[in-house]
């Protein structure tokens, strides 16, 4: 009992890894074991990867670069750290946000398209992004087709009363 209420501590201490024990069964059988679990880097001899470093290190420094062409974006008409930022899940969340307050005033259709296809970690942040989009669309005087995603012009607003009359006679 105390290698699974302790289990925690003492892989810790014994192998410096987070890790624990399990006791497993096997069905139909009076066999039983008692099993070490981990989590998938542990134990894997303190590998480093160095292309996996590089690539995090580059796009580290894509962000800041996207953070400092922010201030002067709007300015300058460029949606690409904008959407640079709102599209990499791993850009630090308030950048990510100030990022996506800066598309109405860019007012691209371009970037609905891209943010449309992209899955946000964060759903507050795709909510935030979902309704400047709208506001977007409405500067624009245009809104989504609900059926295929396309941009369109909305009808008169009369149009859809004479329909509804017509439909009556």
């Amino acid at each position: 009992m105390l290698l699974f209420t302790n289990g925690w501590e003492y892989i810790e201490n014994q192998y410096g890894h987070s890790g624990s024990y399990r006791y497993m069964e096997i069905p139909n059988s009076k066999e039983s074991y008692n099993m070490m679990v981990a989590g998938a880097a542990a134990f894997t001899g303190s590998i480093v990867d160095v292309e996996a470093l590089k690539e995090q290190n580059a796009r580290y420094k894509a962000e800041k670069v996207a953070v400092a062409k922010l201030d002067t974006c709007v300015e300058a008409n460029d949606l690409e750290p904008v959407l640079f930022l709102l599209t990499d899940n791993a850009a630090n969340i308030d950048d990510r946000k100030r990022a996506a307050a800066l598309l109405p005033e860019l007012n691209d259709l371009s970037c609905i398209e891209v943010l449309r296809n992209h899955d946000f970690s964060h759903t507050q942040l795709e909510q935030d992004i979902n309704m400047t989009i709208h506001k977007v669309l409405t500067n624009n005087f245009l809104r989504e087709c609900p059926y295929c995603a396309e941009l369109i012009k909305p009808g008169p607003r009369y149009a859809s009363i004479v329909t509804r009359n017509l439909t009556k006679i």
